[in-house]
Order: C-alpha cells, then structure tokens, then sequence
C-alpha cells in the first residue's frame, strides 16, 4: 500500500525522488527504485482497462460535436511530454470519454514531424467506421485506407474555404474540445504536463497506461 500512494504521489506531483524520500522517510535510491517496479506492476493490471468498445453510445446520446460524425470510433489527440527529448504519445478516446486506445512513445531529438502507425488500433476497427484526426501529428493513412476506414480532419485553413469545409471544421472542432476537456483531465497529473527527471522518461509507456487505466475506472463509477 505505502508503495502505491508513493507511485500515484510521483504521478499526482512530479515532485523529485529526493522530495518524495523526504515526505515518505525512505532514501532518494529506494523511492526511485520503488516507483520504477510499482508503476510496471500497475501497468500490468491496467492495461486491460484501455480497449475499443464492441458497440457505440446511440446517436441522441452522443455529445455535441459528434452528432454529425455517428461513424466515429475514436477520436486521435498527441499528448507531448516535457523531457530531455521530445515524447509524444497517441492517445484515442471515444464519443463517451473512454480511451481505447494507446500508442508506444515516440521520441526524438528534432522538432520533425513524427508518424505514427496506428496499425494495431485499425485492425480493432470495422468498415465504414471513421476516426478524427487533426494537423499537429500524422499518421500512416494507408493502412486506413486499405480497410476503408474513414480519416476525418480539418481542412486546411489556407485560403477561402467553402461554406461545407467551413462547417465541417466547425463540427470537428466541436468534437475536439470535448475531447480536450478530457485530456486536461489526465494532465492533472502533472507527471503528463511539466518537465519529467530523465529516469522516468523510461516508464512513459507504463505511466500512460496507468493513468487512462485509471480514467476509464473511474468512467464506470
């Protein structure tokens, strides 16, 4: 038990481990220790918690935002995380707020564009089921399209957009910050918003199921 209220303490705070040896009485090398065996055993029993749903909300119970997109499975959003290099995860997450979905971490030193294959999500999907996507990350659309999955985005804002795109933008947009509330949810945990030590950066993986395991938890509540 005391080891698991230091883990989620680490996560909640992003304090240091020499802070969090002081708040539980223990040594800087022990806290470390023990966060880094406490969030992989965590991770194990959370990660059945993050799966794609069989069925879907019914369309008068969809948010606003969506009820113009009753195809949509998942909703992508890249989650950045401050470190020594650039972490970037994907996240997915259903009309309903569950997330169904994450990617291993991506890390790089360049401030390049980052692709992500989202192979695995799309083999979970049917088709004729759509996702959104947005401008900020890409990723490998072919496998979308060769099991004709529908990729929705916005349109490019360059130039004069017609009055559909400009409604189109408009309702994806929506979708979107609804989707963004969520997300400000999980960077409660400050682990996810300020700049992490580099001896987390090996744990993301582990973090990020804890964390959306944990959300979808509390979801059923």
């Amino acid at each position: 038990k005391e080891r698991i209220l230091l883990t989620f303490h680490k996560l909640k705070t992003n304090c240091s481990f020499a802070e969090l040896a002081v708040g539980f009485r223990t040594q800087p090398n022990f806290a470390e220790c023990c966060f880094a065996k406490t969030i992989q055993s965590l991770a194990q029993a959370f990660s059945d918690a993050i799966f794609l749903k069989c069925t879907s909300l019914q369309p008068n119970k969809l948010p606003a935002g969506f009820h113009m997109f009753p195809n949509v499975k998942t909703l992508l959003y890249c989650i950045e995380i401050k470190a020594n290099m650039m972490i970037k995860i994907l996240i997915g997450i259903e009309p309903s707020g569950h997330i169904n979905y994450l990617s291993k971490v991506k890390s790089s030193k360049s401030l390049g564009a980052i692709t992500f294959n989202i192979a695995d999500l799309v083999l979970s999907l049917q088709p004729g089921d759509a996702i959104i996507t947005d401008s900020n990350f890409t990723i490998d659309e072919n496998v979308c399209y060769s099991k004709k999955i529908e990729v929705i985005r916005p349109a490019e804002s360059s130039g004069t957009l017609s009055d559909s795109k400009q409604a189109k933008n408009i309702r994806t947009n929506a979708a979107r910050t609804f989707i963004g509330h969520k997300i400000e949810r999980l960077k409660q945990f400050k682990v996810l918003s300020e700049k992490i030590e580099s001896s987390v950066e090996p744990y993301i993986d582990d973090i990020m199921t804890v964390i959306c395991g944990l959300h979808n938890f509390l979801l059923l509540r």
